[in-house]
């Protein structure tokens, strides 16, 4: 595996597994940046990551969060994962669903 690989998956082990924000914010350098482009989430820098992480995004992910590699193509300097990220939304997820209500089973139950 590669050392690119090796840091990635350490850095997807604490934000999913371990769920710590210090030692996911271990694994990146000091000016990283993270974009949820679809709903304009993240931050610019460790100050802002760490706000970011220990609020909306680590304690924000539903318990049964689990993520199915499909593909990956590594280069000299990045890194593309092609990932299935399922879930059930049990709880409010800002980063991903921001205003989006969890699922309910009163709700599950009217429309099953």
């Amino acid at each position: 595996m590669s050392p690119l690989s090796q840091l990635w998956e350490e850095h997807t082990a604490h934000e999913f597994s371990t769920r710590d924000t210090e030692a996911t914010l271990n694994t990146m350098v000091e000016d990283a940046y993270v974009n949820h482009v679809p709903v304009m989430t993240g931050g610019r820098g460790k100050d802002e990551l760490r706000e970011f992480y220990s609020r909306d995004f680590i304690p924000c992910m539903p318990p049964d969060t689990t993520l199915t590699p499909v593909s990956r193509t590594v280069g000299e300097n990045q890194l593309v994962d092609e990932i299935i990220f399922s879930f059930t939304h049990t709880q409010e997820m800002p980063w991903m669903l921001p205003g989006v209500p969890p699922l309910t089973g009163a709700w599950r139950s009217r429309w099953w």
